[in-house]
């Protein structure tokens, strides 16, 4: 994701992490590396992972992160357990059914879902 993103990569992360009150309760869907985990931390926020990729979830839980691994396609979100749910750069993975995973996070969140993903402006002649 960095490469789609350039130089913005970390300024996304930080301005994301920004939205995020202090003492809250976060659930990163598709997590990937946790990279929003470092700073979330440092504003006592309780965090957990969630990934397809066990290669992820392996390295998350050896740096001692609250990660496990899921499929959103067939296991359901836990409910009100989380202030926040965050999906950075992936929901594109889930067309034609985007709106039911959209759906889905809205009704697990107490409050907040935060969808990010990389977009390309293009001009046509």
């Amino acid at each position: 994701m960095r490469l789609s993103y350039h130089t913005g990569y970390t300024d996304r992360i930080e301005r994301i992490s920004e939205l995020v009150e202090n003492g809250s309760a976060v659930l990163d869907v598709c997590c990937g590396p946790c990279n929003l985990f470092p700073l979330l931390s440092r504003k006592g926020i309780s965090y957990r992972g969630l990934d397809l990729n066990t290669t992820f979830v392996r390295d998350a839980k050896r740096r001692g992160i609250d990660a496990q691994t899921f499929d959103l396609l067939s296991e359901h979100l836990p409910d009100g357990q989380f202030d926040y749910i965050i999906m950075l750069s992936s929901l594109y993975q889930f067309i034609p059914r985007e709106k039911d995973m959209v759906a889905c996070m809205l009704a697990a969140t107490n409050s907040y879902v935060i969808i990010s993903e990389p977009i390309v402006l293009t001009r046509f002649a």
